[in-house]
């Protein structure tokens, strides 16, 4: 009788601690894929800067992704900062002219190319060609300022499908 209950103590234990041993992956792999399905929503993938040509200021096309298959997103936008500016100094939403939803031309041959074209026409004039062909479906937000954050830089936009 003394075994029987040893037994069944046993029994009972082990399985209170396969319970808490569970409980406790199961909110650690939640905890973890909390983490996964948020960390880096907002962290911009790449850079690439384009100095203006006397050097004083660059334009910055940040391409930021994430979100994965079923809500992933991918937005490109354009700041217009200081030459001597970080890349974390450019996603300040105050030198932002130009966000809007990843998108690419359509080119005639079939070939197809990243949009924004950016392009410095000046030391104070900045070229933002831009694609309509994602704004075929459903409306698109896409975010303009004529002026850079200085208000030295004049901004121009061609928006088109094709370059």
């Amino acid at each position: 009788m003394k075994r029987d209950f040893a037994d069944a103590a046993i029994l009972i234990l082990a399985s209170l601690g396969a319970l808490v041993l569970g409980a406790a992956l199961l909110a650690g792999g939640f905890y973890g894929s909390l983490l996964l399905a948020t960390s880096g929503e907002d962290d911009p993938d790449s850079f690439l800067s384009l100095p203006s040509p006397d050097g004083t200021r660059k334009a910055v096309v940040i391409t930021s992704s994430g979100g994965g298959a079923a809500g992933g997103h991918c937005n490109r936008i354009v700041s217009v900062a200081p030459v001597r500016a970080s890349n974390d100094d450019a996603k300040n939403p105050a030198l932002q002219v130009f966000a809007a939803p990843c998108a690419v031309f359509e080119a005639a041959n079939g070939a197809s190319a990243v949009s924004p074209i950016v392009k410095w026409l000046s030391p104070s004039d900045l070229q933002i060609a831009f694609s309509t062909v994602s704004m075929r479906g459903e409306p698109k937000t896409v975010r303009l300022r004529s002026r850079d954050a200085s208000e030295g830089v004049a901004i121009h936009f061609l928006a088109a499908e094709r370059p």
